[in-house]
């Protein structure tokens, strides 16, 4: 039986309304292979796939061209990793002032993209 993986979070207070976060979250998620899953006026969940590490595809190669018993191993590894399916939850919610607060439920082989996503968030004012 495969193990349950905890999911992490993060979270960001920004200046920008519901509506305008969870548009921006489409568009990031979108341009980066996920697709919309789900959606509501304050939540977006997208299903995707995490890239291929290419150390994984290298060994994926190497084990097939030296010894055949690894190299089917590895990719066995591979494919697992690419078919396996992923969700990312996008939740707002407004906050004291002109700002909302998002979170962002994802796996461990998203935390780049979801620290890219939140980056290109505004941050809030500092006053706020």
């Amino acid at each position: 039986m495969g193990s349950i993986k905890t999911p992490k979070f993060s979270y960001k207070k920004i200046t920008c309304s519901e509506e305008e976060v969870i548009k921006r979250a489409g568009q990031f998620f979108a341009d980066n292979g996920w697709m919309i899953q789900d959606q509501a006026e304050s939540e977006a969940i997208f299903k995707g796939s995490p890239p291929i590490p290419l150390r994984l595809l290298f060994l994926t190669i190497l084990g097939f061209l030296f010894f055949i018993i690894p190299g089917v191993i590895v990719y066995r590894a591979l494919v697992k990793r690419v078919t396996r399916f992923q969700n990312i939850l996008v939740k707002v919610r407004p906050v004291a002032g002109n700002s909302s607060e998002v979170t962002v439920i994802y796996s461990r082989a998203a935390e780049k993209l979801i620290n890219k996503f939140l980056d290109l968030l505004p941050p809030a004012l500092t006053g706020e």
